[in-house]
């Protein structure tokens, strides 16, 4: 692979994850945000705040260079949602 190709590659990646940004979803008592931080590590950012109150804050976050599509980085963030829900 050399350097037009990857540049290429990654544009794609970052043109369908920059969709995601500011999607807003409600579960079990929290409204979350999710926050697209782009670059070549791509990183998304898990805010929540309960239902009614005023301000997010950071809650978790992910690295999701790995994902493809807004749906697979979408799918990741409830699954960390899931997974840290069970544990507290």
């Amino acid at each position: 692979m050399n350097y037009e190709q990857a540049v290429a590659l990654i544009g794609a990646q970052e043109k369908n994850l920059r969709k995601i940004n500011n999607v807003r979803f409600m579960h079990n008592g929290y409204e979350y945000r999710l926050k697209y931080e782009g670059g070549f590590a791509a990183f998304v950012a898990i805010e929540r705040r309960e239902v009614g109150k005023r301000n997010f804050k950071y809650y978790k976050g992910f690295g999701a260079y790995h994902c493809w599509s807004a749906q697979a980085a979408l799918k990741m963030a409830m699954d960390e949602i899931e997974k840290n829900g069970k544990v507290a």
